[in-house]
């Protein structure tokens, strides 16, 4: 069975392991026998937890020598004895490092949990492609979600993503990121997650309808002056809609969590190794999934825009000027003002999401213009191309280069930080306000 476990891959539990071996075997093992070899064989694919942390200076070299431009780093501490034990990890691959040039300044931070035999975080950085779909940027292994760590964790990212009043950075509402934030990204916006912060709401006003009417609110590009002092009193979070597109969720770091599920529990060296291969692999679908195209706009994001079509036969059109228009609804005789050479609506959504809302395509559709002409160079299939131009290389072995003896001399002890006997848990903790979802059974 030792061949399921090679290449980083998670394999068969060990409960499943006694039936697979009757069925092809026709050997009878013990539950016991059969977990103690899915630990060998995990062993002997990922080494051990030990020298992994010993290897890890010598992966990080052999990373940026094959991938030149990756940004990595290792930060260490002094134990009672003198010696030196790990602390922090961090890596960012070239290849992400140039696809975020292109993309929507939104990046999404969220921490998970780790569930090897050493205590451990892995904080992740994150942002959208032109197809909606999650693009890596920067991943860090911490001892525990702390001020230190997620303030060592930016300053780190600095080096990639850069401060601005037009960066938006969303996460849920924990009191560290938002430390560090204001450290090292004090001039950007960060915005609360809507699923948490709906959960939250839906915690604190129970049996008021309250997280339905958020979830709208959150929809809606422009508020009153009144709906800025209720949120303030009542959900005590500041005044923003910042420029963050459709990103109104750290959904995609959930996803990008679930993605590396079956490397969270392995040797974090073999961990850093799943992040680069699993990027390559994704790098590589995306550019087939391009080549296919047949248009200049994304499945997702055409997805979205025939919706915007369905609803725009709804409104009547009246003329202003050559690119004003006065866009009502037929039924209701409310509406809004479109400039389609300004791309702007007085809904505000088409120039805060980049693509047309159903104003502005009513207005395209009475002109007879492609309404494709007016979605932002983000969402095109030139942008999503170079999001993904990237080619990340394997590392070679490290027994073939001459690797700095400042490296290969490092002794890094696991940290000092161990889990306690038993089996660690696989699912994460519900925050306040989630309820399971039940299986319909009709």
């Amino acid at each position: 069975m030792r061949s399921k476990y090679e290449r980083l891959q998670a394999g068969p539990r060990a409960s499943e392991l006694p039936e697979m071996l009757r069925s092809e075997f026709l050997f009878t093992a013990t539950y016991w026998k059969c977990w103690k070899a899915k630990e060998l064989a995990t062993v002997a694919a990922q080494g051990t937890e030990e020298s992994s942390y010993k290897l890890l200076p010598k992966y990080f070299y052999v990373v940026k020598y094959a991938n030149p431009g990756s940004i990595t780093d290792i930060k260490t501490e002094k134990d009672d004895k003198g010696q030196t034990r790990f602390k922090y990890a961090f890596m960012a691959l070239k290849a992400c490092i140039d696809g975020w040039k292109h993309l929507r300044k939104v990046i999404v931070v969220d921490g998970t949990h780790m569930f090897g035999k050493y205590k451990g975080c892995l904080l992740t950085a994150s942002g959208q492609d032109a197809n909606f779909q999650v693009f890596p940027i920067a991943f860090a292994v911490v001892d525990n979600e702390t001020n230190e760590s997620w303030s060592w964790f930016f300053e780190k990212l600095t080096e990639i993503v850069v401060d601005g009043s037009d960066l938006s950075i969303v996460s849920d509402r924990a009191n560290q990121i938002c430390v560090a934030k204001d450290k090292w990204y004090p001039l950007s916006h960060h915005g609360c997650c809507l699923v948490h912060l709906q959960r939250n709401v839906d915690a604190k006003f129970k049996k008021r309808n309250h997280k339905q009417m958020v979830g709208r609110a959150a929809e809606v590009f422009k508020i009153s002056a009144v709906g800025i002092i209720l949120r303030r009193s009542i959900l005590g979070i500041g005044q923003g809609h910042t420029l963050r597109y459709n990103l109104m969720s750290s959904n995609i770091a959930e996803s990008l969590n679930k993605a590396l599920v079956p490397a969270r529990d392995s040797p974090v060296m073999a961990l850093f190794e799943f992040i680069r291969r699993m990027i390559s692999r994704w790098f590589v679908s995306r550019q087939r999934k391009i080549s296919k195209m047949s248009g200049e706009i994304p499945p997702a994001v055409d997805e979205l825009m025939e919706n915007n079509i369905e609803d725009a036969r709804a409104y009547a059109v009246m003329p202003l000027s050559a690119f004003e228009f006065e866009v009502t609804l037929k039924t209701t005789g409310f509406g809004s003002s479109v400039n389609l050479e300004t791309r702007s609506c007085t809904c505000l959504e088409f120039q805060k999401v980049g693509i047309p809302c159903r104003h502005a395509i009513a207005a395209a559709m009475f002109r007879d213009l492609q309404h494709s002409e007016f979605i932002a160079d983000a969402y095109l299939k030139k942008t999503w191309n170079e999001t993904t131009k990237g080619v990340t290389l394997p590392v070679p072995d490290p027994q073939d280069l001459f690797i700095p003896s400042e490296v290969s001399d490092l002794i890094m002890l696991p940290p000092k930080t161990k889990r306690p006997p038993g089996r660690p848990p696989t699912k994460r903790k519900r925050s306040a306000g989630e309820i399971p979802v039940r299986p319909n059974l009709i």
